[in-house]
């Protein structure tokens, strides 16, 4: 590799511990349409860990250097992770999300002491568990250069929701130290960069960051023309996507097949649910044994699901940002239920866009009113496509995000 650029054309370094993918979902999709965006205007590398799978993408990049993925950690029981938990927080006061991706930050940080003099004009880290990156990402960037991160989830809003959610006294301590944790490594860390980039304006006040810029979640509405175009189904199946060993997910998808879908099934006895997508756990597996419960695990595609359903359902308690599942079900023209925190971070205005509800039964009221109003049930579908057609196409938001890492000279 040289490290020749043509001329007028900034170069940018993407760092990453999770492989972009316009296929895959979450953080993934996320990345994937804003290296699109940076690649329009810079030659960007990314570093990452892992493999890079999508070809689409690798065609834009300048270089690739993937770094293999450190072992998982092995198996433990319910106590040692306890005791682990406990350490991590009141010892080391490390967030989960600053825990989890230590490995890869090590190699991460290696690589990037490897980079030190190529002089990018943009070094981009992504997720904040890899924050510490900061001097390492500087050391990388020519004189004058910007470093920016790009926060997906905000660890302590998702503490702080879950702490409101946790059953038992031993549970909400450990959360609340999650969140004393992620609010310090926040306030710590994230002064670092000249440029932190999130998802919602909720985001950007946790954050407290200096120059914050809101970036938010996207969908690629060509993707979904063809769910689209398909009548809403009369059969009464419901949807739910997303990464199935994800917290706020396994949360949701536990919390409706088990309390809110047998309200559903009361006043209509047909409705079947489908939990689609990656790497489920076994408390996901094995909601499959509930009556109407389908588990479709690494499915290639949710499109054809979505074009399946009748109403997707976002019952998302914890989290931050937006939810990418919320906007694709939209892109696909099929009638959203979500909880507050499933569909905050969007411009949706309840009872235009979506139904939103925050308890069992106004959840299971707003499911079996979409499962028997065609004519509510239209409304919202069409009203939900404009709007991801106006807001949040990847080309609109992919531009801010590049305005913000490029346009504007650093330290302004």
């Amino acid at each position: 590799m040289t490290d020749a650029s043509p001329p007028n054309r900034p170069r940018a370094l993407w760092v990453t511990s999770e492989p972009p993918d316009h296929q895959r979902g979450g953080g993934a999709v996320r990345q994937a349409h804003l290296i699109d965006a940076l690649a329009d205007r810079a030659e960007v590398d990314l570093l990452l860990v892992g493999d890079l799978a999508d070809h689409e993408l690798r065609v834009r990049l300048r270089s690739t250097v993937a770094l293999p993925a450190p072992p998982p950690r092995p198996p433990e029981s319910v106590f040692a992770r306890r005791v682990r938990d406990l350490w991590r927080v009141a010892v080391a006061r490390l967030p989960s999300e600053a825990a989890d991706r230590a490995g890869e930050r090590r190699l991460l940080s290696g690589a990037l002491d490897g980079r030190r003099g190529h002089r990018y004009d943009v070094v981009h880290v992504e997720h904040l568990g890899l924050a510490g990156l900061a001097g390492a990402a500087r050391a990388a960037a020519a004189v004058g250069g910007r470093v920016s991160i790009d926060v997906q989830n905000v660890p302590s809003l998702m503490a702080a929701h879950a702490r409101r959610l946790a059953p038992g006294g031993r549970q909400r301590l450990l959360w609340a130290g999650e969140e004393a944790a992620a609010r310090r490594f926040q306030r710590n860390l994230l002064h670092s960069f000249d440029v932190v980039c999130c998802v919602s304006a909720d985001d950007a006040a946790a954050l407290a960051a200096g120059r914050t810029v809101v970036v938010p979640n996207g969908v690629d509405v060509s993707r979904f023309e063809g769910a689209a175009a398909r009548p809403l189904p009369e059969e009464p199946r419901l949807v739910f996507t997303g990464t199935l060993d994800y917290l706020p997910n396994v949360d949701a998808a536990v919390w409706f097949a088990t309390s809110v879908l047998p309200e559903v099934r009361a006043a209509v006895p047909a409705a079947t649910l489908e939990v689609v997508g990656r790497s489920p756990t076994a408390e996901v597996r094995a909601l499959a044994r509930l009556p109407g419960v389908t588990v479709r695990a690494d499915v290639a595609d949710v499109t054809p699901h979505l074009a399946a359903a009748r109403v997707a359902v976002v019952p998302v308690r914890i989290g931050s940002g937006s939810r990418l599942k919320a906007l694709e079900a939209m892109a696909a023209r099929r009638p959203v239920v979500g909880h507050p925190v499933g569909l905050e971070g969007l411009a949706i205005e309840a009872g235009t866009h979506a139904l939103v509800a925050d308890d069992v039964a106004g959840t299971a009221a707003a499911v079996t009113k979409l499962l028997t109003d065609d004519a509510l049930a239209r409304r919202l579908a069409a009203s939900g496509r404009d709007l991801v057609e106006r807001l949040y196409r990847w080309e609109r938001i992919g531009a801010v995000f590049a305005d913000a890492l490029i346009a504007t000279p650093a330290g302004t």
